[in-house]
């Protein structure tokens, strides 16, 4: 798969999880974060690691200004889970890319 349809395929799983997130909450478990719901669906639908769904996602939010808004407004919707995401990332993410993805949140929600 080129970059080009990992970015396109990358878009289209994160726009269809904030609809189906956005028309029903459920779908996040109780305690569960937003944020981490859609990094998990990347790693699942393209077969990518930990490492390479954050650099993916931050690539294409810093490409497409639309979809980081949307993303930005979601994440600021379920503001409440993004305690749970920064102990999701805590565990889950390696220390470097940790900090460039909280830098980045930090960033977009300032």
């Amino acid at each position: 798969m080129s970059i080009k349809e990992q970015l396109e395929g990358a878009k289209k799983v994160i726009d269809l999880e904030i609809t189906k997130v956005t028309s029903d909450s459920s779908l996040i478990k109780n305690g569960g974060c937003a944020s981490c719901h859609i990094l998990f669906k990347l790693i699942e639908t393209l077969s990518l690691n930990e490492s390479d769904a954050t650099d993916l996602l931050s690539e294409i939010l810093y490409q497409d200004p639309k979809l980081n808004e949307r993303i930005t407004g979601f994440m600021l919707n379920n503001i409440s889970k993004l305690t749970s995401f920064f102990m999701c990332i805590q565990i889950v993410i390696e220390p470097k890319r940790r900090f460039y993805l909280i830098r980045y949140l930090i960033i977009i929600l300032a």
